[in-house]
């Protein structure tokens, strides 16, 4: 993270909360519902590979719909609903992306706005020698970029928010499927996670010395 980004964090205390924090509730309620719902489409993609591989194999899923439904669906017409359930899902979740993806640059848009209002306003406030002391360009700096890194600033945390919530609730189904199997496949990327890293220092800095000796 560059200067300009650590000044803008600093001018976080500017901003008109109440607004924000109304939107962010939205959206908080959004990414919980998302995280739930991508958890529900990659638990029915086994189904689906069950059913193309073995077309009755969607009975168990039936016997338990209709032990556990109000009403009884017949094999044969089983199919559709749970393509139509599938399909639903996707859809579902496109939605709520693009819910998620609006509400979260509503933030950083109401972010930007509220810090330059503030700056302006502390702008008019101040007395001549203040403008004779600081120089045009740091205040136009102040009053524009750095209510835009802000804003973008938060914007990456809230797409890192809802990225995390969503590999949480993945992580959850994986392990309600098979704690040992997830432990084990979570072991494995851990350690192929490191062993890319030392790899990769291990290149960059010989390509470094690389260069510095030629």
């Amino acid at each position: 993270m560059n200067i300009s980004y650590l000044k803008a964090l600093k001018v976080l205390n500017l901003i008109e909360k109440k607004k924000i924090v109304n939107i962010s509730y939205f959206l908080f309620a959004i990414l919980l519902c998302l995280s739930v719902v991508e958890a529900t489409v990659i638990s029915s993609i086994y189904p689906v590979i069950e059913y193309l591989l073995d077309q009755e194999s969607l009975i168990k899923y039936q016997e338990k719909f209709n032990q556990l439904g109000s009403f009884k669906i017949e094999y044969k017409n089983f199919p559709i609903y749970f393509f139509i359930f599938v399909s639903s899902l996707f859809l579902f979740s496109a939605i709520l992306q693009i819910f998620s993806i609006y509400f979260a640059n509503k933030i950083k848009e109401e972010i930007a706005f509220s810090l330059k209002n503030a700056t302006l306003k502390k702008y008019f406030l101040k007395k001549i020698n203040f403008y004779e002391k600081n120089k045009v360009g740091d205040l136009i700096q102040r009053l524009l970029v750095h209510s835009t890194y802000c804003g973008e600033i938060v914007f990456f945390l809230l797409n890192a928010l809802r990225e995390a919530l969503i590999i949480i609730a993945i992580y959850i189904f994986l392990l309600f499927l098979s704690i040992k199997y997830t432990i084990f496949l979570t072991l494995i990327f851990f350690i192929i996670v490191i062993f890319i890293q030392k790899i990769g220092k291990k290149i960059v800095i010989g390509k470094a010395n690389q260069r510095n000796t030629s």
